[in-house]
């Protein structure tokens, strides 16, 4: 029988990626939590994962693990909540002797365990797989162009471009989660290189101007970019997050504004995709999803 590798987040941008890179080649396992998922007609385990003891019995027998923090915006203690996971899936980890952990993070992460938004849960979680017996490789993701598409509904409807970076001509680096789901799967199938490895995950540079660029060629109406200003990003974001949670989001957004961020991992790798074949992948289904970016 072939190896089992567990994906966490099998219905996420990225898990899909890594289930259809390595379902051909290994016994795959998807841990979901709600019934209703699709599963791709491969074994499902049901399991929280906050809940150490249902992520036990669905990585039991596992040779890999696909590993991801979701952002539960609904969380009013934002950061306590990921943490909590974390701390579940190294314990579920670790109890049942999983071996191999790739870990999809965020480039933010390289600011450590605080302050810098989604990124400190991040290398919080970093920090306990490292402590763990299994071989880890850490993809530090740039920022998805996949949230590209949360400008869609205002520019469909209002043909504008709402833009919270500080400059509209700073280039971002940017990778699409197909990339960063199929560089996980071919991680996944190989030998780990080191015990840890922390792998820097890019792709092509953008500006505001020119995301907004390729959002307007790709509906086909002109867009004019708004700036929403620090001081009403956070009430923007309070409209569909806790108060919490949009905090976490603006620290986000100004870490990657710092210019703080840079690689400083054991390699890099590159995604090949650019942000107008994202967008027409995305605008070719029949409901593009435009919320931010799950793993």
């Amino acid at each position: 029988m072939n190896a089992i590798i567990v994906v966490l987040g099998a219905s996420g941008k990225t898990g899909r990626a890594v289930v259809e890179g390595i379902r051909h080649v290994s016994a795959v396992r998807l841990v979901m939590r709600s019934a209703t998922a699709q599963a791709h007609g491969l074994e499902v385990a049901r399991a929280r994962l906050s809940d150490d003891v249902e992520l036990g019995r669905a990585v039991k027998g596992a040779q890999a693990l696909y590993a991801i923090l979701p952002d539960d915006f609904r969380a009013e203690a934002f950061h306590a909540s990921r943490r909590a996971m974390a701390e579940a899936m190294t314990r579920a980890i670790r109890r049942e002797g999983v071996g191999r952990v790739v870990l999809v993070s965020s480039a933010a992460a390289v600011l450590g365990e605080g302050g810098n938004g989604f990124g400190a849960d991040l290398a919080y979680f970093e920090r306990l797989l490292s402590d763990t017996n299994a071989a880890v490789t850490i993809l530090r993701a740039s920022y998805f162009q996949d949230n590209a598409l949360m400008a869609l509904p205002p520019a469909q409807q209002d043909g504008v471009y709402p833009n919270f970076f500080a400059t509209r001509d700073r280039p971002l680096t940017t990778v699409a989660a197909c990339d960063v789901g199929k560089i996980a799967a071919a991680a996944l199938l190989e030998p780990p290189r080191a015990r840890r490895e922390v792998v820097d995950l890019v792709g092509p540079a953008y500006s505001a101007e020119q995301m907004s660029a390729l959002l307007a060629e790709s509906i086909g109406r002109p867009l004019s970019i708004v700036d929403v200003p620090r001081d009403a990003q956070e009430q923007t974001f309070r409209r569909w997050m806790t108060p919490d949670a949009a905090r976490a989001m603006v620290e986000t957004i100004e870490c990657l504004d710092s210019g703080q961020i840079v690689d400083a991992g054991d390699r890099r790798e590159r995604g090949a995709t650019g942000l107008d074949q994202m967008l027409r992948a995305a605008l070719s289904q029949t409901a593009a999803p435009t919320g931010p970016v799950q793993p």
